[in-house]
């Protein structure tokens, strides 16, 4: 929520109204399956199987070749591809999907990606046994594709299967392995390597895939924003960045950058067009909070309201969760609770569930409430050459403590100060003395930092400096065309305003300051209003013309 300030003279305070920064939700993960599980890759629930409606069936996708469905007592195997595929580093079963019309007896497919016997990326329609769809009907594997090439390295297959909200099915794939992108795949539109890819699996098969986007590395998990069609997508790296891209639904092709980017930064130019790249929504630097992005999902589910809209991702090493609040703010929650996970999957009723390979579990996603901070008021008095600062709140919990935050242009901070929050329910009052060293405009804020590492931001607070406040204008009486501003602060435009309030005259300043003689032009005598204004300065005098 955005803060207003108020400007004084010198003296008397600059306060905010009342206000809410919010702790961040604590993601953590509760067990649910602990045992029988090896390499779960994975998550996949059909549309008719949700807690909602008293059916839980999960089929959890294991890199070795194998599909295990839990029906919330119980593992059995439901499918054995071990045969039909190349398994080693990042190969084996890498995904499966229902398709959106699944119900187990009009609709019973779903579909499997995989890496094939020669390490090329295929993918396998079947269908669940009409009547148990803890079986696959026998000889019911259909090829949707014909298996991509991708056999000279093993790694960089990408590997998710999504249906979109039009109906067809994506596909994510790696740029062909190696460093670098060396075959410079990901930028060539011609290459289904490093892409996002579309099929209409209702027409045809095997059908040919279509290109999406391009520009990608390692896309490996990636999802659909159930609510609004927005696609999320975690693109491994390099060595140096992780990234998140985000696709709005209903856009036309996009450009992820890779190889001429990683992440933010500039990573070759060898065969790069000048513009049309799309930006990371989110990167971090590999390895400070990981080296594995994986991909997650928007909960919309309904079991934890505060969760509601929040994007939730992690790194495969570190384990690390990225948390996105519907209002765009990125944060990181740390400690890792989790590493190894593989991938989230999705239930119809929005439930969120995690696979761990480190672990070879399955867990359900879950929040730990937290109360917001409220921030009362934030004030302060500038008082010769130091600043007095107050704040007070009236409620906290999970915060850890405050940093005082100063800028000399509104822009670039850097922390001056450390307050330890009170940790009291009922909030608390807080004071803090900074002698700045400057005459000029101070600009102050405040980062709130919560147990789990998360950061929110007050709005800025601005004390304006003696130069600021410093304007004349002399005479006041004009006969002979000329008037002298005296202004302590850059001025961008003078103006003359006649008593209909038309401006009649202007002149531009470029930022001039000290004592300034503005030449005027002829103007019929009267009463008019002179106007000056420039970055931090809004001043009007009277000046009479003779």
């Amino acid at each position: 929520m955005t803060l207003h300030y108020k400007l004084f003279t010198a003296g008397l305070p600059v306060f905010f109204a009342c206000t809410y920064l919010y702790a961040q939700p604590i993601i953590d993960y509760q067990s649910i399956v602990t045992t029988g599980l090896v390499d779960p890759i994975d998550i996949a629930i059909p549309p008719n199987a949700s807690p909602a409606n008293g059916s839980t069936r999960l089929y959890l996708a294991q890199q070795n070749g194998t599909i295990q469905v839990w029906n919330g007592s119980a593992l059995s195997t439901v499918l054995n591809i071990t045969t039909n595929i190349t398994t080693g580093g990042e190969r084996g079963l890498l995904s499966m999907a229902f398709h959106p019309s699944y119900n187990g007896v009009s609709n019973r497919f779903f579909y499997v990606f995989y890496t094939d016997g020669g390490g090329d990326l295929a993918i396998t329609r079947y269908r669940t046994d009409p009547g148990n769809p803890l079986v696959v009907e026998t000889g019911s594997g259909v090829n949707v594709i014909t298996p991509i090439e991708h056999s000279a390295r093993t790694n960089h297959n990408g590997g998710d299967l999504n249906f979109g909200p039009d109906g067809f099915l994506y596909l994510s794939t790696g740029d062909g392995g190696g460093s670098g992108d060396p075959d410079e795949n990901a930028q060539n539109p011609a290459s289904l390597l490093g892409k996002i890819l579309r099929i209409d699996v209702d027409g045809v098969l095997p059908a040919t895939p279509q290109v999406v986007d391009i520009g990608l590395r390692n896309p490996f998990r990636w999802s659909f924003d159930k609510t609004t069609g927005d696609a999320w997508i975690g693109d491994v790296g390099q060595g140096n960045w992780e990234e998140i891209s985000f696709r709005p639904a209903g856009a036309g092709t996009l450009n992820f950058g890779w190889d001429c980017f990683e992440g933010p930064a500039v990573f070759e130019s060898t065969g790069c067009p000048g513009t049309g790249f799309t930006p990371p929504a989110y990167s971090y630097r590999n390895p400070d909070d990981g080296r594995s992005v994986v991909g997650g999902y928007v909960y919309r589910g309904t079991e934890y309201p505060a969760l509601q809209g929040y994007y939730l991702a992690t790194d495969y090493f570190s384990g690390t969760i990225f948390k996105r609040s519907p209002g765009g703010t990125w944060f990181a929650q740390s400690p890792a609770l989790q590493n190894g996970i593989a991938a989230f999957g999705e239930a119809p009723d929005g439930t969120l569930y995690a696979v761990s390979q480190f672990s070879d579990a399955l867990y359900k996603v879950i929040f730990s409430s937290v109360l917001p901070v409220r921030l009362a008021s934030f004030s302060g008095n500038r008082t010769g050459s130091k600043v007095q600062l107050q704040w007070l709140t009236t409620a906290e919990q999970n915060t850890a403590r405050f940093l005082v935050q100063f800028s000399g242009d509104g822009t670039r901070f850097a922390d001056v100060g450390t307050v330890p929050a009170s940790r009291r329910t009922n909030g608390h009052s807080y004071a803090f003395t900074y002698e700045p060293n400057r005459t000029g405009n101070l600009f102050f804020r405040l980062a709130v930092v919560d147990d789990d590492g998360s950061v929110t931001y007050s709005s800025v607070l601005k004390l304006a400096g003696e130069q600021a406040r410093s304007f004349k204008l002399y005479p006041t009486i004009v006969s002979n065309r000329m008037v002298t501003v005296e202004s302590g602060t850059p001025l961008n435009t003078v103006r003359i305003i006649n008593s209909n309030g038309i401006t009649v005259y202007t002149q531009q300043m470029n930022r001039a300051a000290g004592i300034i003689q503005i030449p005027l032009p002829q103007l019929p005598a009267g009463n008019y209003l002179l106007q000056a204004s420039g970055p931090d300065v809004e001043e009007k005098a009277k000046l009479i013309i003779r």
